[in-house]
């Protein structure tokens, strides 16, 4: 089991990561300033779904077949980057302004839908995969009991963490989306900004190789 002091220098890794500006990051932003406070909530909370899927996958050693497969890392790449321009082409052809009060919502403007697409956008990318893999493991003590609880148990801190950042990030985000309200011409680009953002992703994705 992990000791209570023993996650200190884990919890200050994990907060020190949380300083550098990463995809998860611009994608709680455009959906925060675009959709408002509860559309960026949802999404972080769908990229700490799509942490924990890695997490444990992390733990219970499935990981370590992505790391050991080069064709395994490019699937599931590739995947994510067709899904992130599959993604970019609907918020191009929306044409919907998003953050008006009195717009109709939309199922895919939904917190469910945005959940999902978050977690899947999260789970597409490989590269987070092995980065679980390569982190969780220097904070294990194999000498203190079976290293799967321990995996396990990181990863939940890890995902607590993230999620708490990621709300709160969304929340402050969120505010500005009342100032976008007043302003249409802003309003017009907003679908295009967002498709730009989803097409950033893609292309850093593509981008990545397992080294």
């Amino acid at each position: 089991m992990v000791h209570a002091h023993e996650l200190l220098p884990f919890i200050l890794a994990v907060l020190t990561l949380f300083v550098i500006p990463g995809p998860a990051v611009m994608l709680i932003l455009t959906q925060s300033l675009s959709q408002g406070r509860a559309a960026g909530v949802a999404t972080a909370v769908g990229l700490a779904l799509g942490d924990a899927v890695h997490a444990s996958a992390a733990a219970l050693g499935l990981t370590a077949l992505l790391a050991s497969s080069a064709a395994l890392f490019a699937a599931v790449k590739w995947l994510g980057v067709l899904y992130l321009l599959f993604l970019a082409v609907q918020a191009w052809r929306d044409r919907t302004p998003l953050a008006l009060p009195y717009a109709t919502p939309k199922a895919s403007r939904s917190p469910g839908r945005n959940v999902s697409k978050a977690a899947l956008t999260e789970i597409l990318n490989p590269k987070t995969a092995l980065f679980f893999l390569s982190f969780l493991p220097q904070f294990v003590r194999p000498e203190q009991g079976a290293v799967l609880p321990q995996m396990l148990i990181l990863g939940g801190v890890f995902v607590l963490l993230s999620l708490v950042y990621s709300a709160g990030l969304a929340l402050a985000a969120g505010g500005l989306s009342g100032w976008l309200r007043s302003r249409p011409a802003v309003l017009r680009w907003q679908g295009k900004v967002v498709a730009g953002v989803y097409v950033a992703l893609g292309l850093r994705l593509a981008l990545q190789s397992r080294d």
